[in-house]
């Protein structure tokens, strides 16, 4: 045939589309997994029977998985990510170069194995992308790489497969294709005329023996099988990287008429191509590639996906918000554990100016359960200095200040959950009336229960009586308790020993420090040796109020939060040792044991008077009024009716936890003294 009867064949090229799952799935993995690395990895397309006149190339969620799932509905197409790290370096990469490198190094890949797993393999891509976390966009750009210089011919006039094939033979031909591909899920298969037999087109070409492939085969009887998508004179895409395969693999077909069945939609619509595949001398390194797909305006050019129209506000924002956290992982903090912090529940004993603190920044640290205890209401003088509250919360006698603080949580990150209790915590020193009793009894069990559902217990309240219920409470429980304390221009973070369901190790010395177990740390009322009293009774309005310079709460709800995250970061978790100097002649605190987080102290002193912090230690005091072994052993015996005991007389906290005894002690030691003296 003259070069006058033949054209050189025209390939139509493929659309791309992303499903919006996809680039879900692309961030989780590139901010929990891949973090920095921007290295190639493979992934897999689909190309479904939907719209047989388009081919349409799809990637969603299942893309990332390592091996493609087979259907009889569509075939499967392989593919390379690469995800660069920034924007700068998308633009810059050079696409002739990157076509090139990857579609080099798929090939190898490739021919590397004996023969193909599957046809499929023949057919495959390139998505180059930068992911834009903080806007949510997404740039990309699909390519489909071939042979550039490689010209492909056939005859002018096409012919149907109906002119090749007799009616009974179509239909022996049709079964025994309906069969393969249910069995094989090949998009490319071999079909030999002659014995009626359909081969795997892996049972013809060997990569490791190229030049003894199709050397024994009839090429008149031989028919090359193919998924084709297009409806006129033009092929699909595809068609063009196989015979770019077929060029590199079997040099037996150079320069000769192959015949080819186009598959289209009905087989009466198929067409039978003698397609001549040219002698080429290029090796695989030296071939130039080209197939970087158009835009929507048909420029060659990146597309772009903007997630941020698309994606439910609620998940936009739970991505947004914990950003700052996951990318702590890359580079700072790669064993950080946002699990837990986000598990943990936590408990706010007030909501006042050190609770609303305190649940701000564990908002920023990704906490999902956030609980407010407090009775008040929100005053005029509130917003100022408490940062959940507005204006109008304060107005017709203000809202319940528990209830406001969680509303206005969710209003901050909707994922979070939050329930404010309106709860008057019982205290020490403040009689109960027989009026009073149900009421009484109902905030107990309600803080009770409360204590034993959440994690961690902050102790946020403005007295030190009311501080108690809950401490011994936590202590009986075995929780992790944080203490935030005021005064003018100083202020207490501490954490609470918690007992050690192992035993109860001892205080040991290291090197000059003295290292104390959790377990063995003392609570807030370790160094007192009087029971907490009605601070609120024979005092003037600023010794009722907590009269303190305006950012020290702030301070002091930070330590309490960071405190906490460090300790849950801790493999002990709130048993983690705490390390005080006992001897001048002690190593340097750089020595001291740290956690991923750093250092993680018993109690932070802060004075901004002086601007200075004092960190130290405290063990537990065995006659301590609040978690001694007598207090909760009297506590796990009577319940209820001890603790309404104690509030209608604190001295009876001294006498079972035995101050009492020890004040008697010291008193008559002091007599004796006296004695001497005269």
């Amino acid at each position: 045939m003259t070069s006058s009867e033949r054209k050189q064949l025209k390939f139509i090229p493929p659309k791309s589309f992303v499903h919006h799952d996809f680039w879900y799935k692309l961030a989780d993995i590139k901010l929990h997994i891949d973090r920095l690395t921007d290295s190639a990895k493979n992934v897999n397309a689909f190309i479904s029977d939907s719209e047989r006149s388009k081919l349409l190339v799809e990637v969603d969620c299942t893309s990332f998985n390592s091996q493609p799932t087979t259907s009889s509905s569509h075939f499967n197409c392989h593919g390379v990510l690469l995800n660069k790290n920034t924007i700068e370096e998308f633009k810059a990469t050079d696409k002739n170069d990157l076509i090139k490198r990857i579609s080099d190094g798929y090939i190898h890949q490739l021919f590397s194995k004996d023969k193909l797993d599957n046809s499929s393999e023949i057919f495959f891509f390139i998505l180059f992308s930068y992911a834009d976390f903080k806007a949510h966009k997404y740039y990309y750009w699909f390519a489909f790489p071939v042979l550039r210089d490689v010209v492909y011919s056939c005859p002018k006039e096409q012919q149907l497969l109906l002119s090749h094939f007799s009616e009974d033979l179509l239909d022996k031909f049709k079964n025994q294709m309906q069969t393969f591909k249910r069995i094989a899920a090949e998009p490319v298969f071999v079909y030999d005329k002659s014995n009626g037999a359909i081969l795997k087109l892996s049972d013809l070409v060997s990569h490791s023996r190229r030049d003894e492939n199709f050397s024994d085969i009839n090429l008149d009887d031989v028919y090359i099988c193919c998924e084709d998508r297009s409806v006129d004179e033009n092929l699909c895409w595809f068609i063009r990287q196989l015979l770019g395969y077929l060029a590199l693999t079997c040099p037996q077909l150079a320069n000769k008429d192959t015949k080819f069945i186009c598959l289209r939609e009905t087989l009466q619509s198929s067409v039978v191509l003698h397609i001549t595949i040219p002698d080429t001398e290029n090796s695989i390194t030296s071939s130039p590639w080209t197939g970087w797909e158009a835009n929507e305006n048909g420029r060659f050019a990146p597309r772009m996906a903007d997630m941020s129209k698309v994606m439910d506000p609620q998940i936009l924002a739970e991505k947004s918000i914990t950003l700052n956290l996951t990318l702590m992982k890359w580079r700072l903090l790669p064993n950080l554990d946002l699990d837990v912090i986000s598990r943990t529940k936590y408990l706010l004993l007030g909501a006042g100016t050190l609770g609303c603190g305190v649940a701000r920044s564990l908002l920023a640290w990704g906490a999902q359960h956030v609980s407010f205890v407090d009775c008040g209401h929100v005053s005029l003088s509130n917003p100022v200095r408490q940062s959940l509250y507005f204006y109008e919360d304060a107005l017709h006698g203000g809202k319940p200040k528990a209830a406001t603080a969680a509303a206005r949580l969710k209003q901050i990150n909707p994922c979070v959950q939050s329930t404010g209790y309106c709860v008057k915590i019982p205290m020490p020193g403040h009689p109960v009336g027989d009026s009073q009793l149900e009421e009484t009894n109902g905030a107990l069990d309600q803080l009770e229960e409360l204590i034993k559902n959440h994690d961690v217990i902050y102790l946020l309240t403005d007295s030190r009586e009311s501080r108690w219920l809950p401490t011994m409470l936590a202590a009986y429980h075995k929780k992790m308790t944080i203490n935030a304390a005021l005064g003018f221009d100083s202020f207490l973070v501490m954490r609470h020993g918690t007992r050690s369901a192992s035993g109860n190790p001892q205080s040991v010395e290291v090197e000059g420090f003295k290292e104390v177990p959790g377990s063995r740390l003392g609570c807030y009322f370790c160094n007192d040796v009087v029971a907490p009293g009605n601070s609120l009774k024979d005092r003037t309005l600023d010794q009722q109020c907590t009269v303190t310079r305006p950012a020290v709460a702030c301070i002091a709800s930070a330590l309490a939060v960071e405190l906490t995250v460090s300790l849950l970061q801790n493999e002990a978790r709130d048993g983690a040792s705490a390390y005080y100097k006992i001897s001048n002649t002690a190593g340097n605190v750089e020595d001291i044991p740290e956690g991923i987080l750093g250092r993680i102290p018993h109690s932070i002193r802060g004075n901004i008077n002086a601007f200075d912090y004092l960190i130290t230690a405290t063990e537990r005091f065995s006659q301590c009024i609040a978690c001694s072994d007598q207090i909760l052993e009297q506590f796990d015996r009577e319940k209820r009716k001890f603790v309404i005991d104690a509030l209608n007389s604190a001295k009876i906290l001294e006498d079972i936890a035995g101050i009492s005894d020890l004040t008697c002690t010291v008193d008559e030691m002091i007599d004796f003294s006296g004695s001497d003296c005269d």
